[in-house]
């Protein structure tokens, strides 16, 4: 039931970019984004008003809700907001390979921020991935296509902008309650795109049609709530350092259900590429400190 659980999760997570994909022909990405924050978080918050396990959080101080604000920022707007731009001119499949190197920048990150150990394994892991991204990425940039460059720089940035929540959490956030925390950070990201999506793109080229409330409705109901649960429940049973080694499966379950449900095939690069990427991440995530 684990195992099973931990694919369901990933093909989830995985999930999210192909059906922001779909979401992107019928609204830009930071509205699309921006409303999915807005309607997941007012759901979580209001569960986490309506269960009296949760207002304790409310009386901790100024500390959790500055948590919540640099979360929100970094894995809400940053992650979500780049990588969703990054798929205007990239296939979903190679976003999701560019967004699943986040647990190497994570590990080289707590090495300089937090004084983890950088093991071996750790090393050999980042140098594994780093040959396999080369792999999928020189064709294009080769080409020299401006708008592919920017998508790979923007989807390279948001998972630099994922890792450093992670560190953020690791090292301040382990006392606050993860579904609380989550929820305000949601709101919070949404909140923050707001005023970014109305200055950098245009309201009246949003089609209020079925693709954009059913993406919205995945993304927060499936993704922001569903997958979230599912995670939490994985970490419960197996623990985090466990439940995280699931996150090697990202790679080339993304690029399936993209060509799955996108009908975007892969090519020669991506294939070979994603195998180094899947082992030097589950090289990272495994590695003891």
């Amino acid at each position: 039931m684990i195992a099973a659980t931990g694919l369901l999760f990933s093909a989830l997570w995985s999930s999210a970019f192909i059906v922001g994909k779909v979401g992107l022909e019928a609204a830009p990405p930071l509205y699309l984004l921006a409303a999915r924050f807005l309607v997941a978080g007012i759901f979580m918050i209001s569960v986490s008003v309506a269960i009296p396990s949760y207002w304790r959080c409310y009386a901790d101080g100024w500390r959790p809700w500055l948590l919540a604000l640099l979360l929100g920022l970094l894995n809400n707007a940053l992650y979500l907001g780049m990588s969703f731009y990054a798929l205007q001119s990239l296939p979903a499949g190679l976003v999701i390979l560019l967004v699943s190197l986040a647990p190497i920048m994570t590990a080289v990150m707590a090495y300089f921020i937090l004084g983890e150990s950088l093991t071996v394994r750790k090393i050999i892991g980042l140098f594994v991935s780093l040959a396999g991204v080369g792999i999928i990425v020189y064709p294009r940039i080769n080409r020299g296509d401006f708008s592919e460059i920017l998508g790979i720089i923007l989807a390279s940035i948001s998972a630099l902008a994922l890792a450093g929540g992670t560190v953020v959490y690791k090292a301040y956030a382990v006392q606050v309650s993860a579904f609380w925390l989550n929820a305000w950070s949601t709101f919070f990201g949404g909140l923050m795109l707001v005023p970014v999506a109305l200055t950098l793109d245009n309201i009246s080229v949003v089609k209020w049609n079925a693709t954009l409330f059913g993406a919205i409705g995945y993304l927060v109901f499936v993704v922001s709530i569903g997958a979230m649960l599912l995670w939490f429940w994985l970490i419960r049973m197996v623990g985090a350092s466990k439940a995280s080694t699931l996150l090697f499966l990202n790679p080339p379950l993304g690029l399936f259900l993209a060509w799955l449900l996108l009908r975007e095939a892969p090519t020669w690069n991506e294939l070979l590429g994603v195998f180094p990427v899947s082992l030097g991440v589950l090289l990272v995530v495994r590695s003891k400190e």
